[in-house]
């Protein structure tokens, strides 16, 4: 029986076919073992330039040389693409996905090395560039290069954390985060985490060690009565989310509200007290340290003295508190700095808004857990971010029995014993590590002071322009939520008619979608978003969002973007007739993850 099987010939790393013919052994249940075996291959070898087989080999390591020959390829090729001055890698545009699905197709005939590089190519279209300081969208920095490398060169080890012995000392680099982290947070002897897969996975933890610590027999019986989790109206969604996962139930996440973006004590009080008399348990408080929009931090020792004395009132045991501080946790690292002697010649006005932060964000001492995202303000790379508690009897007991030794030794590390992750990546912790240590507590402190400068002057100039009314102006966030007026409005505000609400509203959203259809022929600088549900005064009004945590964003660079934003205001005026709509925030159903709030 004759049949037919393609070979690749290895020329210059690029793949040729040839088509042989053969006879099939019986007794080989391997086609292409018994060819290679075969006289009749041999002979037809004779006088054909061959590769008798897929040569697998090239493709995994051998020497030095072949990595850095392969790499050299692949940045020649990306690189290029990422410019600082353009906020996204090519043309923006709409694409569907049904047109590019076959063009990442895996096929019975593995790819040559130009076809895997034009591939990876590809697949920037239309990402966003977070080196340019013009890009000014969510809290999304950009990636600090010792971050990128040091994770990038860590795969060759293929590191799983979730245990020392085969992972050497990497794990290390987690050990030793949670002990810097813990010590900023004033828990030097009892401080203990784990990295984990993003903030929302922090947050499940802390929940999770709230229930555990309410129903220690959880892991075997399950969920028993109605446990409730409060959180507050500026918290972030997954709050509600993770009550879900859990099996709380949605509704059982109270969703409280707060003045000026803080949790009042005395509203606090009032719901626990509710909660307790239907008959529910209140079992985890979800503090805010530093909200997305207006940086709001809650009062975190008068939120667990609260909640101990409620619950003292009841025999109940006190509700676990965990602060969602995703955000918030790099003005921890301000601890080291002398805001008297002021070494960096910070701004006084800068300087006084640092400190506020760094003090206010001290007191998660007094909390029982808090979450820190790492790849959201401390430039390491998607996801690195770190689950900390003062409690480690309760986290390393989720699964059972987990003791750490004292000393710990090489082979005693083995968090996959609690952990929700058997495989743990060690892309977040070392990704994580570089960032910190390249930088330092001076180099994170330079920038906080060079972004907050930025944000400050970004306001000044944009409140101080009679077309736009900056929103925010009092808040002290990396945010700027300006919005666009027509020319017969001076302002907005509660007063103003519906019709005229209506009218800024459009124009604000017919401005994003110029701006939009701008960046499809990288014809624009500056790369935002706009708030559809942001309230101001009760008043809906699409205002533009400008946000950022790039390492770059500093006066200058606000100067920049003004200039750039008051560009894109005079093209619009004269270029916007017959802009299509384009917006991707109408692509996407927002979930209504508001709990109690919603009912």
């Amino acid at each position: 029986m004759r049949t037919e099987n393609r070979f690749m010939c290895n020329r210059r790393k690029e793949w040729s076919v040839a088509t042989v013919g053969f006879r099939r052994d019986r007794n080989c249940s391997s086609v292409d073992i018994a060819v290679e075996n075969s006289v009749l291959y041999r002979r037809i070898l004779s006088g054909i330039v061959v590769v008798p087989e897929f040569p697998v080999s090239e493709f995994f390591f051998r020497d030095l040389g072949q990595v850095e020959e392969l790499l050299q390829r692949y940045l020649r090729a990306i690189l290029p693409l990422k410019r600082r001055d353009r906020p996204t890698f090519t043309d923006y545009g709409v694409f569907d996905y049904a047109d590019v699905l076959d063009d990442y197709a895996v096929e019975y005939t593995g790819a040559g090395d130009e076809t895997m590089i034009e591939e990876l190519r590809s697949m920037f279209t239309n990402a966003v560039n977070w080196d340019c300081v013009g890009t000014l969208y969510n809290v999304h920095p950009n990636l600090s290069l010792h971050a990128q490398v040091a994770s990038f060169v860590s795969s060759f080890a293929n590191p799983n954390l979730g245990q020392d012995v085969s992972s050497g000392q990497f794990a290390a680099t987690e050990r030793s985060l949670v002990r810097i982290m813990s010590e900023l947070a004033g828990w030097a002897t009892d401080g203990r985490g784990i990295f984990t897969f993003g903030g929302k996975a922090t947050s499940l933890y802390g929940v999770k060690l709230a229930l555990d610590r309410h129903q220690p027999d959880l892991r075997r019986r399950g969920l028993v009565g109605r446990p409730v989790v409060l959180s507050t109206d500026v918290g972030h969604p997954c709050h509600v989310e993770v009550c879900n996962w859990l099996g709380i139930g949605e509704d059982n996440c109270d969703r409280l509200p707060t003045t000026a973006g803080v949790l009042d004590p005395e509203v606090l009080a009032a719901a626990l007290r509710a909660h307790y008399r239907s008959g529910a348990t209140p079992v985890c408080i979800v503090a805010t340290g530093c909200s997305t929009n207006s940086h709001s931090v809650d009062r975190f020792a008068e939120i667990a003295d609260v909640a101990g004395a409620v619950a003292a009132e009841f025999g109940a045991v006190r509700p676990w508190l965990h602060v969602d501080a995703v955000i918030g946790w790099v003005y921890l690292l301000l601890a080291r700095y002398d805001f008297v002697g002021n070494p960096l010649d910070i701004p006084e006005q800068v300087a006084t808004i640092l400190h506020n932060k760094y003090r206010m964000m001290a007191d998660v001492k007094f909390a029982d857990s808090f979450g820190i995202d790492f790849h959201k303000t401390g430039f390491a790379g998607y996801n690195s971010s770190l689950f900390l508690t003062r409690h480690p009897e309760i986290l390393h007991s989720i699964e059972g029995g987990y003791v750490e030794s004292d000393p710990m030794r090489f082979s005693d590390y083995s968090p996959y014993l609690y952990s929700l992750e058997l495989s743990r990546s060690a892309h977040g912790p070392v990704s994580a590590w570089a960032a910190l240590r390249s930088l330092g507590f001076e180099g994170f402190t330079r920038i906080l002071a060079d972004q907050t400068a930025g944000y400050l002057r970004l306001k000044q100039l944009l409140g101080a322009d009679s077309r736009f009314q900056v929103l925010n102006r009092t808040e002290e966030s990396n945010l700027v939520l300006v919005t666009l007026l027509p020319p017969d409005l001076e302002q907005v505000d509660a007063d103003t008619p519906p019709d005229a609400v209506a009218r800024v509203r459009a124009l604000n959203e017919q401005f994003h979608r110029f701006v939009i259809a701008q960046h499809a022929e990288s014809a624009s600088p500056v790369f935002f978003s706009i708030s559809r549900g942001y309230d101001f005064d009760g008043l809906q009004l699409a205002p533009v969002k400008l946000y950022s945590f790039n390492s770059h964003f500093d006066r200058a660079a606000a100067e920049a973007n003004y200039a750039a934003i008051v560009d894109l205001v005079h093209r619009f005026g004269r270029d916007s007739a017959g802009v299509g709509y384009f917006n991707w925030i109408e692509f996407m159903q927002l979930k209504d993850t508001r709990g109690r709030a919603a009912q």
